[in-house]
């Protein structure tokens, strides 16, 4: 639980970047309005989701996440909790890892909804 909860405090902000350029890019495309619209859907789902992990983080788990270094080599956070501080280490292939099995998460879930509606 406690890591879930970590790596959703490490890897949400990317995604919710990642998504925020890629709408900025999405009216050089035929339908562009649509792509914009499904962004906004998704961007919206993900911030949802980030409010609800740090208030978990801050109101249950007492911990905080930060960014302390990162380099072309490595990226490093700080887990502080109210019993222990850590460090955790990822190389930007790691994080690019994370990221993209945090959008396939959410596109699947996005289909998953619209499955459930049609039906």
């Amino acid at each position: 639980m406690l890591n879930d909860l970590i790596l959703d405090a490490i890897v949400l902000p990317m995604l919710l970047k990642v998504c925020r350029l890629n709408q900025q890019k999405a009216d050089r495309f035929k339908f562009g309005y649509l792509y914009e619209r499904w962004f906004d859907d998704l961007i919206s789902v993900i911030q949802a989701d980030l409010l609800e992990t740090k208030k978990k983080m801050y109101q249950e788990a007492k911990m905080k996440v930060d960014k302390i270094v990162q380099t072309t080599e490595i990226v490093t956070y700080k887990v502080r909790t109210p019993i222990k501080e850590e460090n955790l280490s990822f190389t930007p292939i790691e994080l690019k890892g994370l990221t993209e099995k945090y959008l396939q998460y959410y596109l699947y879930k996005g289909d998953e909804k619209n499955n459930e509606q049609t039906i």
